[in-house]
């Protein structure tokens, strides 16, 4: 499998599993081990990977970091490890630091909790981490782009330290130009509206001593609105013009299906005319599920992928030609299924199927937009509302959000179940039955102090245990978010006062 799919199919398994680890280790397992994996390096291997590598930074002699990725017998780059649920802050980075300035050859630094990962290297003070990645990559949403950059650090790449180190700088450069253009876009600043109101007299207003424009607090207002919509219409001539050739051939509809397909063409790869045809049979089949903008497809050697094409790229089937005997690869919630065909339209015999995968994916798609909304909302009502409540991690699309509770071995999750309709206050133990039996035993307590019922879950086939409180509501009615909001405060101010006198 190429690099690109291995990435993307880890990508889909951060997307599935991330509410399932619980717990550091698991999120090295899961996520990050097979992540170095797909960069080629062998985990088992001493020569590629050394895990709980020694760095001897000054004055903490002995400390170790998660993973150092080996080339040529030394450290190449270095892999610090969190847990996927938590945010990954500046004390982190600055623990990645002091690793990373302990050893002279250390060309990359890697802060990742599976999920997010950020690459740092030395480019303003050499041998000295910059405060700033020069790369970040959100596996829950690839960017093609960013991805691409990593095949430089795989383990046969033959691209040069040097070369490395421009492209990093690029990045990073590329990126901040990036962001303050989105701003001044966003809202333009003050120095933004004087550059163009004062370049080449675009301005002529009220001159001064110095024969120089006046630039009042109206005349800037006015200026920004200008701005802001001129900038607009050059991006939006840009597309237009970008896609002015397709919408004169198809008389302004923008693209049919009946247009040329892009052919890859790149590493000797080929795209046939019976690909083609297959793709054209599924896009038909698929026309008032979607539209038909959203499937792409990429060639690839061995199999021919159809896509659909949103927030992230996700495998609708796959034709697998190159051989005598055709395959439809077809794919559902549990994976790929690769079923033999024997000519081209019994592609529609799977209708049904390729109609199911549209709507599982913009379903889980919706789902996980729910969740981020409400979890914003949550925090910011939370923010407004309470005082004992310190809700530091950022919202994600996921279906908890956690709460510390001042004691390592256990914390708050708050979780929402969309399908379900239901809300759960619990306190999460990820590893420590004796502390789930210590806390059992004062059940009568702890209840009374909480005034409330509470359900105790052991899970004996599992490691971790909860313990907590549900109650039936429905979070897509967003008039009853503000009470669904305050339960979940009231609760978590609640768990938080009363347990931390149990757990020691």
């Amino acid at each position: 499998m190429d690099f690109i799919d291995q990435t993307k199919e880890l990508s889909h398994k951060v997307s599935e599993w991330l509410e399932l680890v619980k717990t550091e280790q698991g999120t090295k397992d899961y996520f990050i081990t097979p992540f170095i994996e797909i960069l080629g390096y062998d985990i088992h291997n001493p020569m590629d990977v050394v895990p709980e590598y020694t760095c001897d930074a000054p004055e903490k002699n002995g400390e170790k970091v998660d993973y150092a990725i080996m080339k040529g017998g030394k450290p190449f780059m270095l892999v610090e490890c969190k847990f996927a649920h938590d945010e990954l802050k500046t004390k982190h980075a600055a623990q990645l630091f002091k690793y990373f300035n302990s050893i002279a050859e250390l060309k990359v630094g890697v802060l990742t909790n599976g999920v997010i990962y950020k690459f740092y290297t030395d480019l303003e003070n050499e041998h000295i981490m910059d405060k700033t990645p020069f790369l970040e990559i959100d596996m829950r949403n690839l960017d093609n782009n960013f991805v691409e950059e990593l095949r430089g650090y795989m383990k046969e790449s033959s691209t040069s330290i040097t070369d490395l180190r421009k492209r990093a700088k690029e990045l990073m450069y590329t990126r901040e130009i990036k962001r303050i253009f989105e701003d001044e876009l966003e809202v333009p600043s003050n120095e933004f509206v004087d550059f163009f109101a004062k370049t080449k007299g675009v301005y002529a207003g009220k001159a001064n001593k110095a024969n120089k424009a006046n630039i009042t607090k109206n005349v800037r207002d006015d200026f920004r609105k200008y701005i802001k919509k001129a900038l607009e219409e050059v991006i939006n001539k840009k597309i237009t013009d970008a896609w002015k050739p397709t919408l004169e051939i198809t008389g302004g509809k923008g693209p049919e299906p009946q247009l040329p397909l892009p052919d890859p063409g790149r590493n000797g790869i080929v795209t046939t005319e019976e690909e083609k045809k297959g793709f054209e049979i599924v896009r038909e089949i698929l026309q008032g599920t979607t539209d038909s903008e959203r499937i792409d497809y990429k060639d690839w050697k061995g199999f021919f992928n159809v896509i659909l094409v949103g927030k992230s790229k996700k495998p609708i089937c796959r034709f697998y030609f190159d051989t005598k005997q055709k395959y439809i690869g077809l794919f559902d919630s549990k994976g790929e299924e690769k079923v033999p065909i024997g000519e081209l339209d019994d592609i529609r015999k799977y209708a049904d199927k390729l109609k199911a995968i549209i709507s599982y994916y913009d379903g889980m798609i919706d789902i996980q937009d729910i969740q981020l909304e409400f979890w914003k909302g949550f925090k910011k009502y939370a923010d407004s509302k309470s005082d004992s409540l310190q809700l530091t991690h950022e919202p994600h699309p996921q279906n908890w959000y956690n709460i510390g509770l001042g004691r390592p071995k256990a914390h708050i999750s708050l979780t929402i179940n969309v399908k379900s309709n239901l809300l759960r206050c619990e306190i999460y133990i990820p590893d420590s039955k004796e502390l789930f039996n210590e806390l059992f035993k004062q059940k009568d307590e702890i209840e009374g102090d909480l005034n409330e019922k509470l359900e105790w879950m052991e899970l004996p086939s599992k490691k971790a245990s909860n313990i907590g409180i549900s109650r039936p509501d429905n979070i897509n009615e967003p008039y009853e978010r503000e009470e669904q909001f305050e339960w979940f405060k009231t609760q978590a101010e609640l768990f938080r006062k009363v347990f931390p006198k149990y757990i020691r």
